[in-house]
């Protein structure tokens, strides 16, 4: 696409394998999904965005920072895209949730299909909802 360029920002540096993102959506992504960053995390987040091909925009990876360090989260769409391009997954039933006595989210699983062979068997991965003095602060499938 002619619209893309290559990050070029001297606070960035100029790295031939970023070349997916206009300076624009560079900016957008600091301001957005990669809010309170560094340079260099955002370079770095811009690289993992480009080496793995999921897109920010469409809420498939994240720049979280939490104790001011960053992590980069992977979002259930991302692992949808990356499931899909196996070719060995499908969606399953829709998700379960339950909730404790007071309707606060307890737990949820969710149900995707697995190529076995011939067959398509179901998988269920339930998801943990971790909390910090009754905020939510991650939610780990396993």
């Amino acid at each position: 696409m002619s619209n893309l360029v290559p990050i070029t920002n001297s606070t960035l540096a100029n790295r031939d394998t970023l070349t997916r993102f206009t300076e624009e959506q560079i900016a957008l992504i600091k301001r957005t999904v990669a809010n309170g960053t560094t340079d260099d995390e955002l370079k770095l987040f811009l690289y993992m965005a480009s080496r793995t091909g999921l897109d920010p925009f469409a809420r498939q990876l994240y720049a979280i920072k939490r104790k001011g360090k960053m992590t980069i989260q992977i979002g259930i769409d991302g692992y949808r895209v990356i499931a899909d391009r196996t070719g060995r997954y499908a969606p399953g039933r829709e998700p379960a949730f339950s909730y404790d006595d007071e309707g606060k989210l307890k737990s949820a699983t969710a149900y995707v299909r697995k190529l076995v062979g011939n067959t398509w068997p179901g998988v269920n991965f339930p998801v943990i909802r971790l909390t910090e003095r009754g905020t939510t602060i991650a939610a780990i499938a396993h």
